[in-house]
């Protein structure tokens, strides 16, 4: 992840290039939080102050928050003399101000870059009073802006780290991270392009105001800065309207959420959580109903009639993709870790398969026991690599 002095150096930059296609944004979203005169709000990750401006313009008293102090050293100037306008340097995983003081929280672009969502996520929750607004601006790594960082990571290679902001474009996941604090998790699509004279103007401006991406070209031996620009160059290109300017049809989210009231948090949270375990296990119960009444149909020759070596097979195979599917019904569901949302699945299949196969049966006993294992492998499976895998494809 980029530094506080990295943004701090390219404030000015960042003012002139990025914020006109942010500003419209930062307003949208404003609305979208029902952000109103009298409220007190709170703007993360506030950069120049985009966000925080378009909330003083509806009447709201605002403090905005950053980490990068030339970046709160532009907003205070911008400011002015403002007085429902304050700028403090401060981290969305530790934030400078007191617990329930805000009645909303908003973050265009910012919060999603903090190092670990959770706990800016309880951050978020920490200094909002019950049932107050949380509005986010988030980027799906999909589309125009997915190509985009696509090719500036070919170039330019990520510093490792454990969160990945993109996630927060994912509705899913959002969901996951803010469910510990909030409910009503809704979204919607907003358009957030990007003009340029050209598509050269379009790679200066870009590569001079971001960053990651000053610091990471400043890094490149020249003949790699060249190769950099023709690829970006290019890639502006297939942007370019017929009078030659480029309009970058980025897309974006918004999240709104409402802060949970009281203890309503944990039973909000128990509930989800018994509910996703239950609709993996009944997604699995089904399909293993119905594939074993197909396979009786199709490999037995009569109903009464003692199971077949390979008929017994058949239904470990099928038994594995239904307790996959379950698994994966789980953990999409989840409200918080998928993993241990799995683990519940598997106690719910230990627990229910111990008692069927003390039952007996008319199958054998290395079938009975053997099904166990093959239905916690394929939670397993289901609900850790399946979207693992989806990830990576996406």
């Amino acid at each position: 992840m980029t530094g506080p002095d990295a943004w701090s150096k390219v404030a000015k930059e960042y003012q002139q290039n990025i914020v006109p296609g942010f500003q419209p944004a930062a307003e949208s979203l404003c609305r979208f939080t029902g952000i109103k005169s009298g409220d007190r709000v709170l703007d993360i990750g506030c950069g120049p102050g985009t966000a925080s401006m378009a909330a003083a313009a509806l009447g709201a008293e605002v403090t905005g928050v950053d980490p990068a102090p030339g970046m709160i050293a532009l907003a205070r100037e911008l400011a002015g003399s403002r007085k429902n306008l304050a700028f403090l340097e401060g981290d969305a995983q530790q934030l400078p101000v007191l617990s329930q003081e805000f009645d909303a929280v908003v973050s265009s672009f910012g919060v999603i870059f903090a190092a670990n969502a959770p706990r800016a996520v309880a951050e978020m929750g920490r200094v909002l009073v019950p049932g107050g607004r949380l509005g986010l601006l988030a980027w799906p790594r999909s589309g125009a802006i997915g190509r985009y960082y696509d090719l500036i990571d070919r170039h330019i290679v990520p510093v490792p780290s454990p969160h990945d902001p993109y996630k927060w474009g994912d509705l899913n996941q959002a969901r996951q991270w803010l469910s510990t604090h909030f409910e009503g998790v809704t979204t919607a699509d907003i358009e957030v392009p990007f003009e340029a004279p050209s598509p050269e103007k379009a790679w200066e401006m870009l590569r001079t105001s971001t960053g990651r991406v000053v610091d990471g070209y400043a890094a490149l031996e020249p003949a790699a800065r060249a190769a950099m620009d023709r690829e970006m160059i290019e890639f502006f290109r297939t942007y370019r309207k017929p009078d030659g300017k480029v309009r970058w049809p980025r897309k974006a989210v918004m999240i709104r959420a409402t802060r949970l009231r009281g203890d309503s948090a944990r039973k909000d949270n128990l509930m989800r959580s018994g509910i996703a375990v239950l609709a993996g296990y009944m997604a699995m119960a089904v399909v293993v109903v119905l594939t074993s009444s197909l396979t009786a149909s199709l490999m037995l020759t009569a109903v009464n009639a003692p199971p077949t070596t390979g008929y017994l097979y058949a239904n470990l195979v099928l038994g594995l993709l239904a307790a996959a599917l379950g698994g994966y019904v789980t953990a999409r569901l989840s409200p918080q870790n998928p993993r241990n949302h799995i683990a519940g699945l598997g106690a719910v299949i230990l627990a229910l398969g111990l008692l069927s196969a003390r039952a007996g049966g008319m199958q054998p006993a290395w079938f009975r026991f053997g099904i166990i294992g093959i239905g916690l492998a394929g939670a397993a499976l289901g609900g850790l690599l399946l979207p693992w895998i989806l990830r990576k494809k996406a």
